[in-house]
């Protein structure tokens, strides 16, 4: 069995502000954005070869803006911020990283956007993934939607991200451009479970 403390992760830390879709729209982009920013092609290259493996945390309002100086920040437009590391041993995250919370990072749940036209992350909202869980998988998607470029963008499009319903998501798959985002099985949901999507609305 694979020692998880030599695992390659990307952390993401996130502060105690924000809704859940606030959350992890900040998280997907600032993931996405370490990638654009990347200073080591060869450690980046060795982990996009695996699982994309990722960690979502909390920390607080003054430990997040300390963090932003180390990783790729990116604040939404209600100040809602978070911060994406390079990804890194486990065992070697900064301090701050590894003592942040996994738990405790759920927020309120504010009605979904209306879906409209432009690219999407759809969130599949029968699994009801915790806040973190979620932020993950969009950025899973995210950064698989940019990966898929013929070349990297310089910077990331506008994107949207919402839970939807069982039949909208089971209508997301369908759209065969992009993969679907399947869980590994460790945290929250079965192995193999769909939990996200890239769409294209026109």
């Amino acid at each position: 069995m694979t020692d998880r403390r030599t695992e390659l992760v990307q952390a993401i830390v996130v502060g105690p502000d924000g809704t859940h879709l606030e959350v992890v729209d900040a998280a997907m982009r600032a993931s996405s954005l370490a990638l654009l920013n990347r200073s080591d092609d060869a450690l980046w290259l060795r982990w996009l070869s695996g699982s994309f493996t990722k960690t979502v945390r909390r920390v607080n309002a003054t430990q997040l803006e300390n963090l932003a100086a180390d990783g790729t920040a990116f604040v939404g437009p209600n100040g809602i911020a978070a911060v994406a590391f390079a990804p890194m041993v486990l065992a070697d995250l900064p301090r701050p990283v590894a003592r942040a919370r996994v738990s405790g990072l759920e927020r309120d749940r504010t009605p979904q956007p209306p879906l409209g036209s432009g690219l999407w992350v759809w969130l599949n909202g029968d699994l009801m993934m915790s806040t973190g869980k979620s932020a993950a998988q969009a950025a899973h998607a995210l950064m698989t939607w940019t990966l898929m470029q013929r070349d990297l963008p310089t910077e990331l499009p506008p994107v949207q991200v919402a839970e939807v319903d069982p039949a909208t998501f089971a209508a997301g798959q369908r759209d065969t451009r992009y993969p679907v985002i399947t869980d590994a099985g460790r945290t929250e949901i079965a192995p193999g479970s769909p939990t996200a999507v890239i769409v294209e609305v026109g």
